[in-house]
């Protein structure tokens, strides 16, 4: 069996992907984000990666549209709370095998914070939000191994 490659720290931000298949263009595999050791996601859906390459890399370079600096002292479930109610297009993870969490990403001004509740039954946890935070620093080099690993189907 083939061990998951992990992109990035487990302690800081990383991605970890297991069953990488690459065919034409594409990077496929199953995927897991990790934040300070708390992963959200689960190893068992199989998922396009050049798709997370791109929206992560978009979240870097209109980062301004992502800006929310009035957000910054807010509590997980209260951002949480706040994006899902008023600021739907924060929403990000919204594929399948991420189908199990409800999941928003805001920059504060110093870092993103990923914000995410699991779903069960299409009813979203609302007792538990967890939190993620990363800077554009770390996040930009994550992203630059991924969109690496992508290439290599070309």
């Amino acid at each position: 069996m083939v061990e998951p490659v992990v992109i990035g720290q487990k302690g800081e931000f990383a991605l970890e992907v297991a069953g990488l298949k690459l065919e034409g263009e594409f990077a496929f595999g199953a995927l897991r984000y990790w934040f300070a050791f708390e992963p959200l996601g689960h190893l068992d859906e199989v998922t396009l990666l050049n798709t997370h390459a791109f929206k992560l890399r978009n979240l870097l370079d209109n980062r301004d549209k992502f800006t929310r600096a009035d957000f910054a002292t807010l509590d997980p479930a209260t951002l949480w709370s706040r994006l899902r109610e008023y600021e739907a297009n924060y929403r990000t993870l919204d594929d399948e095998a991420f189908d199990a969490f409800e999941v928003y990403v805001v920059f504060d001004g110093l870092q993103y914070r990923f914000v995410w509740r699991a779903r069960r039954d299409e009813i979203v946890d609302l007792e538990h939000a967890h939190e993620g935070r990363v800077s554009p620093q770390v996040l930009r080099k994550v992203v630059d191994e991924l969109e690496q690993v992508c290439a290599s189907s070309r």
